[in-house]
């Protein structure tokens, strides 16, 4: 909770001036699957990253009347230092797998394209949202 929402909100509120000074400031905050999923064994951490998507949601709605654009990006299942043991070749991971319809893990250069959007002009008009990166993993519905 320190680091993942007290950090990111001590963080937004310390660039704040200099965003609304510029009169077009852009933040991109990073969710997670578990903003939206519940994970085994997670509970802390998936508390923290759904409070990253309701600050992302109220900050927008707060700050778009002073030219500022609050977003997130919810990065699927990509292995890291930190969860790779987790993951390859466990029974969690496979269990990850099954639920991902490309079958695998996504790699780093899958998010470029997330980050760059709300940055850019192009998303004008997106505001308070969150882009999941994630294979799919957030759509099946029954039997997918």
């Amino acid at each position: 909770m320190d680091v993942n929402v007290d950090g990111l909100l001590a963080a937004c509120q310390v660039f704040y001036p200099a965003l609304k000074e510029s009169g077009r400031g852009r933040v991109i905050n990073i969710a997670s699957l578990s903003s939206y999923r519940a994970f085994h064994e997670v509970a802390a951490y998936s508390a923290s990253k759904s409070a990253v998507l309701s600050l992302t949601r109220n900050l927008g709605c707060e700050w778009c009347g002073d030219g500022i654009r609050v977003n997130a990006i919810a990065p699927g299942v990509f292995p890291t230092d930190l969860n790779r043991e987790l993951l390859e070749g466990t029974a969690r991971g496979r269990e990850l797998l099954t639920r991902t319809p490309p079958g695998r893990f996504g790699r780093p250069e899958e998010l470029v394209g997330a980050a760059v959007l709300p940055a850019s002009d192009a998303a004008s008009f997106i505001n308070g949202e969150c882009i999941a990166v994630d294979g799919g993993f957030l759509a099946p519905g029954v039997n997918c």
